[in-house]
């Protein structure tokens, strides 16, 4: 079985973060932070 090492792992998790701040709901989550709003997401 494949165990992989912490690095790899936190290289991974710090990749998928990445992706994530390029979505709309990323946008969505700050514009409604700022706007001291409910955010509505869509899953994109």
């Amino acid at each position: 079985m494949y165990q992989p090492d912490l690095e790899t792992l936190l290289d991974g998790e710090a990749w998928a973060q990445g992706l994530t701040l390029l979505t709309d709901d990323h946008k969505e989550g700050v514009r409604a932070l700022f706007e001291k709003r409910k955010p509505t997401f869509r899953g994109t």
